[in-house]
């Protein structure tokens, strides 16, 4: 892991007293991040410290970024569906004739379902990776580059497919909201999903499910193994040059 990597870095031979410091407390910063579930000091944050925080966190990101670009979304949908011609579906257009309120149509049903599906992601993948990680210590496995990476693609596979499976009729309900469409579009969040499912069974909820989940399940994959594997290449580098130049 990336303090691992710091501290074997900092015992170089000739490393100087300030590049010790410094990987003393990336040490203490990398275990509140990655701590283990169990721990035997009993100032360091427990698992479920962590994981809520994972939680959390990821929730207020996919909160601001939903609200942030959903007029963006809406015209991405409108152009999607074919309501109305490239002119008319412009921010400007769209303000013009409906308003502001247009451009924020279906934001309730947008961070209802990006807010934690955002937070399911961090919690899932921090979640199965360190499964992973204690089932490679039990069984004595390997832990390798390769079978970090292989933990951190598969981690983010199982994160993208949870949320997929856990929130997804809030998109059939939001795609209706943003387009104008018909059954749930002029309905609250409660309601409009109650009468999706009243009208069109379950199957209305989890319209297109399938080809949305074979895009997700590569896409999450590779974007939390990617970030793992990059967070711990981009540290390793930038503690190498901070202990370089102290020395």
């Amino acid at each position: 892991h990336l303090g691992a990597s710091f501290l074997v870095v900092s015992r170089r031979r000739g490393a100087s007293s300030r590049t010790r410091r410094l990987a003393r407390r990336v040490m203490a910063r990398s275990r509140v991040v990655d701590a283990p579930s169990s721990t035997s000091r009993g100032d360091a944050p427990s698992s479920t410290t962590n994981a809520s925080a994972r939680f959390v966190a990821g929730c207020a990101s996919g909160a601001v970024s939903r609200i942030a670009t959903q007029p963006l979304e809406v015209r991405r949908l409108r152009v999607m569906t074919g309501r109305g011609s490239n002119e008319s579906t412009s921010l400007r257009a769209i303000y013009r004739t409906e308003g502001a309120s247009a451009l924020f149509a279906g934001t309730k049903a947008s961070v209802a379902r990006h807010a934690p599906a955002k937070g399911l992601n961090f919690l899932v993948f921090g979640a199965v990776k360190e499964a992973l990680r204690r089932a490679r210590a039990a069984a004595g496995t390997s832990t390798s580059n390769a079978a970090r990476a292989s933990d951190a693609l598969i981690s983010g596979a199982v994160a993208g497919l949870s949320s997929l499976a856990l929130l997804y009729p809030l998109d059939s309900l939001l795609v209706r909201q943003a387009t104008g469409g018909p059954s749930a579009a002029t309905l609250g969040l409660g309601r409009g999903l109650r009468k999706i499912f009243r009208d069109e069974g379950a199957r209305g909820l989890y319209r297109g499910a399938l080809p949305a989940a074979i895009a997700v399940v590569p896409e999450a994959a590779i974007t939390f193994g990617s970030y793992d594997l990059m967070r711990d290449w981009y540290g390793c580098v930038l503690f190498r040059l901070v202990a370089f130049s102290s020395d």
